[in-house]
């Protein structure tokens, strides 16, 4: 997809949506790739700098037998464009989607879906934001073989500033809900990882982003879930300035299967670090909070359920 056209004084454009589609049944081993890339922003100088676009993916793969199925869907969205001149603005960043599906009969299933918000562009007057990225239940799969779903929001970076206002990152939302009654084993692995705020040389910087990760999983075989909230870093400041705080890294998971079978559950949430600072009577930005909770349960099998919540670290005063 093209990329927005930059400028000298002009208006930046934005860049173009990005949309890709697969659709493939086969009767043998089969592999799906689809990349949804959105264009970025035009860079400029004397005016601010044009939008990303969107970029949007789908994917769907079916065997027969016992044919191994691997579906990936990716979204990215385009970054903002740079600008350059008093009091004016970076690009935005935009956001991305996916959404992908895979079946075989008795085979090995692997389904992955990916979405990457764009990152803003730096703005003498301001930075643009990082592009928020929100999945839900965007993998499906079936199977009497092995089903593994990997599901990743990730926010992009805010744009840096100068004299101005950094970029806020974007923030990145996981919710998987899934219930599956035929797996041999189900395997899911839910991530997000929101974007880190934009810096500043001498003005004000931007605090990381939240990223909330949210897991059901029901399954009739051996179960293991993985779900994992990582908060964006916050910006640092540069001359005489002050870092910014870290983001939230919130984690729920839950995961039950049936009689006989083991349940593994795992949630991590991460706080972000904060940003480190620079002059006299400034100081680093505060770590980031986190939260997490797992739960398991199956009928007779062993259950392993662990929560492990890390705050992020506080950033450094240098001359404070």
């Amino acid at each position: 997809v093209g990329n927005g056209g930059g400028t000298i004084s002009g208006t930046a454009s934005g860049g173009a949506s990005g949309n890709a589609s697969a659709v493939i049944t086969s009767a043998g081993t089969l592999a799906v790739y689809s990349y949804g890339n959105g264009g970025n922003g035009g860079s400029a100088n004397g005016a601010s700098g044009g939008n990303g676009a969107s970029g949007n993916a789908t994917a769907q793969g079916t065997s027969t037998g016992v044919s191994t199925v691997n579906v990936t869907a990716q979204g990215a969205g385009g970054s903002g464009g740079s600008s350059s001149g008093s009091g004016l603005k970076g690009g935005d960043g935009v956001t991305a989607t996916a959404s992908a599906t895979g079946n075989s009969g008795s085979g090995t299933v692997n389904v992955t879906a990916r979405g990457y918000g764009g990152s803003g562009g730096g703005g003498s007057g301001s930075g643009g934001k990082g592009g928020s990225v929100t999945l839900t239940d965007a993998v499906d799969g079936g199977t009497t073989g092995a089903l593994n779903l990997v599901q990743a929001a990730n926010g992009g970076s805010g744009g840096a500033t100068d004299a101005g206002v950094a970029g806020a990152g974007g923030t990145a939302t996981s919710n998987l809900s899934f219930t599956d009654t035929a797996a041999s084993t189900l395997t899911t692995n839910v991530p997000a990882n929101a974007g880190a705020g934009g810096n500043a040389s001498t003005g004000t910087a931007a605090a990381g982003a939240v990223a909330n990760a949210d897991s059901a999983v029901t399954s009739v075989g051996d179960l293991t879930t993985w779900t994992t909230a990582n908060g964006g870093a916050g910006g640092a400041g540069g001359s005489n300035s002050d870092g910014r705080n870290g983001g939230t890294g919130n984690s729920e998971a839950t995961g039950a299967t049936t009689v006989g079978h083991t349940s593994s559950v795992t949630a991590t949430g991460n706080g972000g670090n904060g940003g480190t600072g620079l002059g006299a009577g400034h100081k680093g930005g505060n770590g980031g909070v986190a939260t997490a909770d797992a739960h398991a349960q199956s009928g007779s099998g062993t259950t392993t359920a662990t929560a492990t919540a890390s705050g992020g670290a506080g950033g450094v005063g240098y001359s404070g």
